[in-house]
């Protein structure tokens, strides 16, 4: 790839930054025995790189439209909408929960459906339909919230690997294009040291759990869904990154702003409805009441700026701006290290809060874990 023309300073540093960061992501995760369900909980946010990135260089790389086939894009564009979580221009929420029901009741049903003879009654009780990714024993992905993405119930681990070997290729071709300045090591690579591990479930297990469990299925769905992600980022991600790269900084901050834009939707969907219990309302007010989550939905033209690479306003920024000076410039009057120790901070709360409204804990799915060569393929 070459460029014809280059981007603005602070877009070509910022794809540079994302580029390194999942190549570097790519390479601890091959090393991991269960490297499948990493990706798979990757797929939302690489996804979203790759859409983004893509549409910010093609001006100026056309041939950039030869490396993603209609069919590339097809794969990865459903993955980038759900990066934004229970968020779409496309759908309104009760939408959303009752494509994430449908699944939860189809995955259901495909499982039950070879049990047949006499004892199908018995089979079918302790049949399990439900997988459920975890890292030191906190949810971070899950088979549901793959189809999620994917849009489909099919070959997932295969759709996986596709997905990395798509990531992968795309990274060397930018590497090339971009002659990216900092050396990439791979010889220091090594997988995370606390557990990734699927476990087989039934879905009310998770779904039908504490005061979140009192939703409908879908809405219950959609909750878990936000957790999953929040761990993702705060908990699997940073065991494996160096916390200090803008591109975790990045994805922390996508995190939690999403997280707590999800939750004020879910909120102002069911309450009005008369659907939101005592208990479920409790979790939902914990989440948004913390101050961070109050200063974050004043930062919507950080978000975008983090998620486009550009803001939305032509000729906003100096095109011999820094990425690091823009996104400065979005954070009001607080300083970078301020915002970056009160993510965490925020995230701690919001994981604290959402497991404890599923009443769960790190050692609640002690049950049902899989080999991954025993896995179905």
């Amino acid at each position: 790839m070459t460029l014809s023309q280059r981007p603005a300073r602070y877009v070509v540093e910022a794809i540079a930054r994302d580029a390194l960061f999942f190549r570097r992501l790519l390479e601890v995760g091959r090393h991991h025995p269960n490297r499948s369900l990493i990706f798979l909980g990757l797929v939302p946010t690489a996804s979203m790189f790759i859409v983004e990135s893509y549409g910010s260089l093609l001006p100026f790389a056309p041939e950039l439209g030869q490396l993603l086939s209609q069919e590339n894009l097809d794969l990865v564009r459903p993955a980038r909408h759900r990066a934004k979580l229970l968020l779409s221009d496309r759908s309104q929420i009760t939408d959303t929960a009752a494509e994430l029901a449908k699944i939860a009741t189809r995955q259901r049903e495909a499982f039950l459906r070879p049990h047949t003879g006499p004892l199908r009654w018995l089979k079918r009780i302790v049949q399990a339909d439900m997988g459920v990714f975890t890292f030191d024993g906190h949810v971070f992905s899950s088979t549901h919230a793959a189809i999620f993405s994917f849009g489909t119930d099919e070959e997932l681990e295969s759709i996986g690997h596709d997905f990395g070997y798509l990531l992968g290729k795309y990274i060397s071709t930018l590497a090339s294009g971009m002659r990216f300045e900092k050396p990439f090591d791979t010889g220091s690579a090594t997988p995370p040291i606390a557990p990734v591990e699927m476990k087989d479930i039934k879905f009310e297990s998770l779904y039908k759990r504490g005061p979140l469990g009192s939703l409908e299925l879908g809405m219950a769905a959609a909750c878990s869904i936000v957790l999953a992600s929040v761990n993702m980022t705060h908990r699997m991600l940073r065991s494996i990154v160096d916390p200090t790269e803008p591109t975790f900084f990045k994805l922390r901050f996508l995190s939690a702003y999403h997280a707590q834009s999800s939750i004020q939707l879910l909120q102002d969907a069911l309450r009005p409805a008369g659907k939101l219990s005592p208990a479920a309302a409790t979790v939902f007010v914990e989440v948004l009441r913390h101050p961070f989550a109050r200063w974050l939905r004043g930062r919507k033209e950080l978000r975008d700026v983090l998620v486009h690479y550009q803001p939305r306003l032509p000729g906003r920024f100096d095109p011999t701006t820094t990425a690091d000076t823009v996104v400065a410039s979005l954070l009001g009057r607080r300083s970078m290290a301020d915002v970056d120790q009160d993510l965490d901070t925020f995230l701690d709360h919001i994981t604290l809060i959402l497991s404890g409204g599923f009443a769960l804990d790190r050692h609640t799915f002690w049950y049902g874990a899989v080999e991954p060569d025993k896995r179905a393929r």
